[in-house]
């Protein structure tokens, strides 16, 4: 006759119940890092290198639009709308050529002109992509290529809608951001191609070094050392 076992009753205090409590704070910091669908513009600035400037980055592109979006809830002179949103397009467009590219990317382009009158185009890449973080890549890249499209978009819609005049600060708008997306896309390919090179460069050396000692050969030398700053190409128009 098999015996059943004893049950052992243990008193709870009042107000216990027996489970660890959920910690608020890193519930909600898990729902803003990836527990939730919804984005989180401030979380993604924090996650940044360079916060201000990611800031500043996406501020004049969002002002700027805005302003031409809702201006005929301020004002209805066409001169007041156009100088506005051309300054906050301006302010932007310097802000992304010769802060936030350099600062967030590692890329900078330029042009100068010499005594014969010929323009030359230099664009440069910092060598060290491990300074910028993949956070940074991502708000400048993302910003870059999203507003021109809503540009594109308001473009469109005021040919359609006729309205021919207000075409103007649309297409000023996608004109700056061609320009930059072309200088830093250019910029891009030539930071790509030296990193290309230089891994290419080091396998290279690293399997002659490998055969140079199977065959008990010995002997050494001393390499250079590398440059830091800004490299790029030139071209002259």
């Amino acid at each position: 006759m098999s015996t059943e076992p004893s049950l052992d009753f243990v008193d709870i205090p009042k107000g216990s119940t027996g489970v660890a409590p959920i910690d608020a704070s890193r519930q909600e910091e898990t729902a803003t890092n990836g527990g939730s669908l919804l984005f989180d513009p401030s979380t993604t600035l924090r996650a940044t290198s360079h916060p201000t400037v990611a800031l500043f980055h996406v501020l004049f592109k969002l002002l700027s639009l805005l302003f031409y979006l809702f201006s005929s809830l301020v004002t209805s002179n066409f001169v007041l709308t156009f100088v506005v949103s051309v300054l906050l397009l301006s302010a932007d467009f310097w802000v992304v050529k010769n802060v936030s590219g350099r600062r967030l990317v590692g890329l900078r382009w330029w042009s100068s002109v010499s005594d014969d009158g010929s323009t030359s185009w230099v664009y440069e890449s910092s060598p060290d992509t491990a300074l910028y973080s993949a956070a940074d890549k991502n708000v400048f890249w993302t910003a870059l290529y999203l507003f021109p499209v809503c540009w594109s978009a308001l473009l469109l819609l005021d040919a359609v809608r006729l309205k021919l005049s207000y075409m103007l600060i649309p297409l000023v708008a996608v004109a700056m951001s061609a320009a930059n997306i072309t200088g830093f896309t250019r910029c891009s390919k030539d930071q790509r191609k030296k990193i290309n090179e230089f891994i290419t460069t080091g396998i290279g050396r690293a399997m002659g070094s490998e055969g140079f000692r199977n065959t008990g050969g010995g002997g050494g030398g001393g390499g250079g050392g590398g440059g830091g700053g800004y490299t790029g190409v030139s071209q002259q128009v």
